[in-house]
């Protein structure tokens, strides 16, 4: 997880529109073993590298235009915070949710 602090603000791995996650989500990045944390979401288990993509897929098929901003990142060890600004229009349904079609930005931190 060392990789993604030194590596994800390069500015050719941006998230930027046309450029998911997707697009740079490989093992310069990510590590091969990622965990993923969620309290929100605790049916959805992530443990490596091809389940945080398959993740990833489906949350852009809800919201295709969606585009993180990371304005804070923290590295210790093994573990990686970040302070980000999520945006986009749910375009499907989430959950018991029915697509609003509404841009929205949140601010969401992950570790």
């Amino acid at each position: 997880m060392r990789k993604l602090g030194r590596n994800a603000l390069k500015p050719e791995n941006a998230l930027v529109p046309g450029r998911t996650c997707l697009n740079v989500c490989d093992s310069e990045i990510i590590s091969p073993d990622v965990v993923r944390h969620c309290e929100a979401t605790p049916g959805i288990e992530v443990t490596d590298l091809d389940q945080l993509k398959d993740f990833l897929r489906a949350d852009a098929s809800v919201f295709p235009d969606n585009k993180q901003t990371f304005n804070h990142v923290l590295v210790d060890e093994d573990m990686v915070g970040i302070w980000a600004t999520y945006e986009g229009a749910q375009m499907r349904k989430m959950g018991p949710f029915p697509p609003s079609e509404k841009f929205s930005p949140a601010s969401v931190p992950w570790i």
